[in-house]
């Protein structure tokens, strides 16, 4: 574990996406990363609905998008589920910085308090 993502979270929880773009980072830390689209599609209205319905769930208060994608599916689970979209960039320039930032926005979706950087 490097200093740039150490304690990034409790481990074993999921996190909503847009596009599956963080697979290692998930890996890695143990967590489960649901994405929405499907196969680089948009869901259909039966994925969608089980896609809310899972969200409600676990309680999902954040979906992670990209910027270069209109995520369309991924607002409508936010809006179904009272979650707010939120930016993460898999393509960031400076990937330390980046993987902190991504670190800090999922312990803050998950409800876990946020870490002061080192």
């Amino acid at each position: 574990t490097s200093g740039a993502t150490s304690g990034a979270t409790s481990g074993g929880g999921a996190f909503f996406v847009f596009h599956p773009a963080w697979g290692y980072f998930a890996h890695d830390y143990d967590l489960t990363q649901v994405p929405i689209e499907v196969q680089g599609k948009e869901p259909t209205d039966a994925q969608l609905t089980a896609l809310q319905t899972l969200a409600r769930e676990k309680n999902v208060k954040v979906i992670f998008v990209q910027p270069e994608v209109s995520g369309r599916g991924a607002k409508a689970v936010a809006d179904a589920v009272g979650a707010q979209l939120q930016t993460l960039d898999p393509q960031a320039r400076d990937i330390e910085a980046n993987l902190r930032h991504v670190a800090q926005a999922l312990r803050q979706a998950s409800g876990l308090p946020a870490t002061t950087s080192p």
